[in-house]
Order: C-alpha cells, then structure tokens, then sequence
C-alpha cells in the first residue's frame, strides 16, 4: 500500500530549531484562550469531557451561522477525513494533486480505488475547473477539494466551488470540500452552502489559524442528515476537555481574526517579495500562511536544502514527498518578521553567486 506520512513539524531533538515546516499562526494562541485554559484547567483535566461537544457546537453554530445539527466536531480535521471515508465508503474516488496525503491514506486503507487529478507545474498548480469537471463525469464516488490548497496556496472562491458542487451533486458525488486554511483567507467558505446540498461536506480546522495543534480540534459542516451518519460513526469522547475549553474561548477573539489578517496581509507580501530577490528561487502567489517556492538553481535539491537550512538552525519543508512535485520544491510558514529574516538571510547566502 502507498502510505506516506511525512508531514511537517518538529520531531523529538530538534529543539532551538525555528520550525517553518509547520504552519501555525505566530501569533497565537490568543492570550484569554490560554489564561482561560488555566482557569478551568483542573475541572477539564478531572472530568469526562461532552462526548456531543453541545458547548463548542453551540460557539461554532454562531461562528459559521449555521445550525448545531450541521456540525461535527472531531481530534482535528484529519480525524474527520478517516471518519468520513470509513463511514461512507467510496469504491472510486478521485484526488487533486499535489495535495494533503492523508486523503490518499484514508481511502487506500478504506479499500477505495484511488486516481489522480494532477496539476500542471506550467499551469502554476492551479486548478482549471472545466477540465475537473470533465474528469468527474466519469464517474467517481467521492472527490477531495482543499480550498486553499495545499502545499500551493491557491484560493477558489465559493462561486468556483459552487460551480464544481453542482456537478457533483448531480453526478451523486461526495464533494468534501476541505477548509483547514480557510480563515487565512477572511472569508469564502462554502460552509454556508454546504448545509443546503446533499453531497458535500467542508472541513475545517481550529488548529491553524488559532494555534492549537497540540489538542487536536477540526470539525465539519454539512446536511444534518449527513452529519447524523456521520457521528454514528465517530468515537465516544472524540475531543478532550482542554480543546472543548479552548475552541470555545478562540472563538470569541475577534480581535484576533483581524489583527492576523492585517499582519498576514503586510508580511506575506514582504516576504514575496523578499524571496524573489534571491536569484535562483521562485515564490508562488499565496492566499494563505505558507509558501511553496521552487528551486531554480542547479546542483540544490530541497532534500539538500532543507539539510543546508537545518545546519543553521532553521527547519523547512521538503516538498518531494508529495505527488506531482519533484525535489525542486520547498514550502515555508510565513512567522514573525524576525525569524523571516533570518531564512532569507539563510536563503541569500545559500544562492549567492
């Protein structure tokens, strides 16, 4: 079976490393979520957390404006992609390439017959939708959409994946639409639309764009029909006290949805334009926290370039493991303006000359 499992973040002895590989929001956690966690720590800690998630579902139902029976809520959205495949059981699906390999595992080991829908590198890993939907005539059980994608960071707007929905719709399709950077984008998502149709299902994730990949928090939306199959299928007490605490507290920060987009906005476009600079890299347009960036100088891989970085201190994401990408590719997480310049001064001594 071809599972690959190759992710980004940090692993044990790699300590005093700045992590670009992981693309966690730097600005966060928000500050009332993690003095709030230590208010109520011993309580969550000490009793059996809301196997229904009734809280977090009512916090989520007035953040997305739709109803508590649309939402699921799971260990993080990679929980949710298992969950799903396992429940609804797709015989032939197709995958958008390159893309998050956990889609691939779940329905390899679900016993689904996987197929591609490559991208093309002159097309700039962006998607052309009619030649999608030409491909889904015929015929598959299930399709996955990341929206932004991944490791590309191409957004779609909710008309474009309207456009894909109703084909699928028609053609009885499951379209999971997942979101997990979605709030990077301020806006878009197709949760909203998704509650109305039959087939599709968006996931997203709190982990990101709030800071919270230690405890593990996704959750999706879809017809409350749909959302009933699917916590049939999903295991007692699926998300602990502590992220219950915290996604209900993230979720009352709006100051601190805008003060990201602000930042994001002013530092993605400087760091663009700061790695553009650097002869022999090339920086693909983002809508989200990361970078893919392609290698154009000869004699460096991105296995040897993440090699060179590390032994700086500096850990980055080799992209050769995901399909359709050759070892020519790299992604960053965009951080704080001064760990950014400390890659590209990496960067810059590494291409000089």
């Amino acid at each position: 079976m071809d599972i690959v499992r190759v992710h980004g973040g940090l692993t044990p002895g790699m300590e005093g490393v700045i992590d670009f590989s992981a693309n966690i929001n730097p600005l966060g956690p928000p500050a009332p979520v993690l003095e709030g966690l230590r208010d109520r720590m011993r309580d969550a800690i000490a009793t059996y957390p809301d196997p229904l998630c009734g809280a977090l579902k009512g916090a989520l139902s007035s953040y997305l404006g739709v109803g508590e029976g649309n939402i699921i809520v799971g260990n993080g959205s990679t929980q949710l992609i298992y969950l799903l495949v396992n429940a609804l059981r797709p015989s032939r699906a197709l995958v958008i390439e390159p893309s998050f390999s956990e889609y691939r595992n779940a329905l390899i080991l679900s016993g689904s017959r996987v197929e591609d829908f490559s991208l093309r590198e002159e097309g700039g890993f962006c998607l052309p939708v009619r030649d999608l939907l030409r491909v889904l005539s015929r015929g598959y059980d299930m399709v996955f959409l990341a929206n932004p994608s991944s490791p590309r960071g191409e957004f779609i707007s909710a008309d474009g994946v309207m456009e894909i929905a109703r084909v699928t719709e028609r053609l009885g399709t499951w379209l999971v639409v997942d979101e997990a950077f979605i709030d990077f984008c301020g806006g878009g998502s197709f949760a909203g639309k998704a509650v109305e149709m039959e087939r599709v299902i968006v996931l997203r994730s709190m982990t990101k764009f709030f800071s919270l990949p230690g405890l593990r928090l996704g959750y999706g939306i879809s017809g409350k029909g749909v959302i009933d199959l699917l916590s049939r299928h999903l295991p007692p007490w699926s998300v602990n006290g502590p992220a219950q605490v915290a996604g209900i507290l993230a979720l009352k920060e709006r100051g601190f949805v805008e003060r990201t987009l602000s930042w994001l906005e002013g530092e993605r476009g400087w760091m663009i334009r700061a790695i553009r600079a650097v002869e022999g890299l090339q920086p693909y347009p983002s809508h989200t926290n990361f970078l893919l960036i392609r290698i154009e100088r000869e004699g460096i891989n991105s296995r040897g370039l993440q090699e060179m970085l590390l032994s700086r201190g500096i850990y980055v994401r080799d992209c050769s493991s995901f399909r359709g990408l050759g070892d020519r590719f790299f992604r960053v997480a965009i951080l704080g303006r001064d760990e950014n310049r400390l890659l590209l001064e990496a960067l810059k001594d590494i291409f000089k000359g």
